[in-house]
């Protein structure tokens, strides 16, 4: 029994390095379009740029692939093998998708020597890469039967270094990676989009929470544009400086932009202001770094795994304060912090896959385009239903502020007319009751005194009438037991008795409806262009109607006097306080008036508006 265990052990020990040994050498099945290379891969890393040939030696020790090496100062050697098994050639792309590797050697193995076919990499002009892509692209062409092996220098020194690979088919890479070059253009499209939209949102409303927010996604948008190598590819192939820089520059606007993003959102200047306090020194300290690589190159050049991991660690402290301050304000306002953190977690998790993925991990779920884009745009999205809440709550405010306005300047408009009329009646009661007893006594004491002239009688006579006229005029309605209508055509004859004027006046419908201040209101408007017409218009013919019909009382008003100018900012005409009046009925006015043809005038106010 024991025997057989051990013979069931080495069996197992001596069928896994078969597997591995298998695994050396990849063979190619008619059927492959494409395969996660992780597994057939050797690594052999060195401190020293050695020469390749010496990778031939039976002494050099590969070791198993583990993808992800974290912060590294050596240089890494890749090997493996691929077999053409079938009976037609084979073209095929070796990719490593890692946009950010600086030298990049392609070997293959020839007559016991390895020649260099490919020397590329984000340090050198973009026209070096075989292959027109932001990934590294490599061909590798194997006839019939045909089998080869390739040698793979990396030198990433001093940074993350990680190298997925992937071997394709030449046809489906191209298909895939026009699907995805596709994908991203509408994904940057939408960026583009938000981002217009939050500006011009900020010059709407005038509120800088959106400024920052248009800001983040312009900055995140770039930076991911970057992070894919689309900027080395479109924005500037030559200068390496700027490509290696740019990444880092958007990465930190990134972060920056999201502080004063989330301090705005969060109010944490008003709710937290210590943390407040402390996401603004994030922020600071992160562009003075960014800053102080460009004044002092060199220093940062000698130190510059230092640099990256500062810039990491503050980084990371900002994370934590947008998560403190959503946790410190959420009783403050609870959904538009469960909002922001479901955002921010759909961040996260994209870039949590990210990582899986550079590890070699959920290989069958690898997506066309980058999970962190994915997380990013998703974290927008969010962002913006949030934002586009705030925006309909900040316009409903105004609306509300707008109504509150509009209910004060009516109050003040009738305060002053309440005070016009209040001091009309004042008058009206002084002419009526002082002035005008007065003059009826000296009239009788006149009549009786023989010795004046019967012309100083008729002239008291005459001014009696008169200010027993301005009297009525200035209180019109004051102890009267006439309609509204009946008042309107007393107006009206009124005013051109004597006059050789023809006026025609018709009134259809009921006025029950209005009130005091209303009826008064029109009375007022048709009163003054009643004295407009006498005074300016020289008319021969006037024609007046007031009509209450479907819902809206229409008061219109046509003569065929000189006409004037309606555009002249001084007419003199009093239309001010009538424009003041029918502001205060909710009603509209419009005057259409040519030179020496007359004018015609049209006053509309719903009855809802009256009523209410």
């Amino acid at each position: 029994m024991k025997i057989s265990k051990k013979i069931i052990f080495i069996l197992l020990v001596l069928g896994f390095f078969q597997l591995l040994k298998a695994q050396e050498k990849f063979d190619l099945n008619a059927g492959f379009t494409n395969v996660k290379f992780d597994n057939y891969i050797t690594v052999y890393n060195t401190l020293d740029s050695i020469n390749p040939n010496i990778l031939l030696d039976s002494t050099v020790q590969w070791q198993k692939n583990k993808v992800f090496y974290g912060f590294s100062n050596d240089y890494y050697w890749l090997k493996f093998s691929i077999a053409n098994t079938g009976t037609v050639p084979r073209n095929l792309y070796f990719e490593i998708d890692n946009s950010h590797i600086r030298y990049i050697e392609f070997y293959k193995l020839e007559d016991d020597a390895l020649s260099l076919k490919y020397k590329c990499g984000r340090y050198l002009p973009f026209d070096s890469r075989p292959v027109d892509n932001v990934k590294f692209i490599f061909p590798i062409n194997l006839k019939p039967t045909d089998s080869g092996t390739y040698y793979v220098k990396i030198d990433k020194r001093t940074t993350s270094v990680s190298f997925p690979t992937f071997l394709w088919d030449q046809n489906e890479f191209n298909k895939i990676n026009n699907k995805r070059n596709l994908l991203n253009g509408v994904l940057f499209g939408g960026f583009l989009l938000i981002f217009l939209y939050s500006v011009l949102v900020f010059l709407y409303i005038k509120r800088i929470l959106y400024l920052w927010y248009g800001m983040y996604i312009f900055s995140i948008g770039m930076y991911l544009f970057t992070s894919i190598g689309y900027s080395f590819q479109y924005i500037n192939q030559d200068s390496v400086a700027f490509n290696a820089v740019f990444r880092v520059i958007t990465l930190v606007l990134t972060v920056v932009f999201h502080i004063k993003f989330i301090q705005e959102l969060m109010k944490t200047k008003r709710y937290v202001k210590t943390l407040h306090v402390f996401m603004n020194v994030f922020a600071y300290a992160l562009l003075l770094i960014v800053i102080g690589k460009f004044i002092f190159p060199s220093f940062y050049r000698i130190h510059s795994s230092f640099y990256i991991k500062s810039l990491y660690v503050l980084i990371l402290f900002s994370i934590v304060s947008y998560l403190l301050a959503a946790l410190l304000t959420y009783k403050k306002q609870q959904k538009i912090v469960k909002l922001y953190l479901l955002s921010f977690g759909v961040l996260i998790i994209g870039g949590l896959f990210l990582m899986a993925f550079e590890f070699g991990w959920f290989v069958s779920i690898r997506t066309t385009v980058s999970p962190l884009f994915i997380g990013s745009l998703l974290e927008i999205i969010i962002l913006s239903i949030v934002l586009i809440g705030e925006m309909q709550l900040i316009d409903k405010e105004k609306k509300k502020l707008s109504i509150k306005i509009v209910e004060k300047q009516q109050e003040v408009v009738q305060a002053y007319m309440d005070g016009v009329e209040k001091e009309k009646l004042r008058i009206s009661g002084e002419l009526h009751d002082n002035i005008g007893s007065q003059l009826a006594n000296l009239s009788r004491t006149v009549s009786n005194e023989h010795q004046l002239s019967g012309f100083i009688h008729k002239k008291l006579i005459a001014v009696i009438e008169d200010v027993r006229s301005i009297s009525h005029k200035l209180a019109p309605n004051k102890g009267t037991l006439l309609s509204f209508r009946e008042q309107l055509e007393n107006l009206i004859e009124e005013t051109f008795t004597h006059q050789e004027v023809d006026c025609k006046y018709h009134f259809l419908g009921e006025y029950n409806d209005l009130n005091e201040k209303q009826r008064l209101n029109i009375y007022r408007i048709l009163q003054e262009f009643l004295h407009n017409i006498l005074k300016h218009a020289n008319a021969t013919v006037v024609e007046i109607q007031l009509m209450n019909l479907e819902n809206e009382l229409t008061l219109t008003i046509e003569d065929n006097g000189v006409g004037f100018n309606v555009d002249a900012k001084n007419n003199g005409l009093g239309l001010e306080n009538i424009q003041r009046r029918m502001d205060y009925l909710n009603g509209t006015m419009e005057i259409s008036s040519v030179v020496n043809q007359g004018t015609f005038i049209v006053l509309s106010v719903p009855i809802d508006e009256i009523k209410a």
